[in-house]
Parts: C-alpha cells; sequence; structure tokens
C-alpha cells in the first residue's frame, strides 16, 4: 500500500479571506473527487514564505498503479488553476491491514 499525502495551500496570491480559502478547498475537494475517488481529508493552518494560511491535507493510499499519475495530476491541476506556487506532496510505502 502506498500512502499519498497532499498539502494544498488555500491562500491565493497572499490572500487569506474567509470566502478566497473556502473556494480554494472547494476546488482542492473537486479535483480529489474527480481523480482520486477514496480519500481522508484535514483542515489545518499552515505559513507559506512567512504568511499565515488555511491548509486543506489530503491522504489517499492506493495499491493501484495509477496512483502516483492521478496524485501528480490533481497537483498540477490545482497549482495551475488556483494561482498556486506549489504544492507539496509526500509518497509512502506502508504495511496495511482491513480488520
Amino acid at each position: 500500500m502506498i500512502r499519498y499525502e497532499i498539502y494544498c495551500g488555500l491562500a491565493v496570491g497572499g490572500d487569506n479571506r474567509p470566502e478566497i480559502e473556502a473556494n480554494s478547498k472547494q476546488l482542492a475537494l473537486q479535483y480529489a473527487d474527480e481523480l482520486l475517488g477514496d480519500y481522508t481529508y484535514f483542515d489545518g493552518h499552515g505559513r507559506w514564505k512567512g504568511d499565515p494560511e488555511g491548509t486543506l491535507l489530503i491522504v489517499y493510499m492506493s495499491n493501484n498503479s495509477q496512483a502516483h499519475l492521478a496524485v501528480v495530476n490533481l497537483c498540477e491541476r490545482y497549482k495551475r488553476e488556483n494561482n498556486q506556487d506549489a504544492v507539496f506532496y509526500t509518497k509512502e510505502n506502508l504495511e496495511s491491514r482491513l480488520v
């Protein structure tokens, strides 16, 4: 099983007004619905270049050989369409079991 964590900053161009961050979150979750299907997300707070902003953390686990491509596609689309400097993601191999 591979676990991906995708960190989506929600401010746009340094603008972290609640309505801007709400629109960013909606866009990121729309892409996650389209590209990933099953996932978990967490609302958080972080900093980018010293400025505070909301952060959406999407956690996705898959054995699918196309999973990495879907994650990269989500990151690239979100970065481009939401005017982000970057979208950070991690990839970790793990052992898992359903009980």
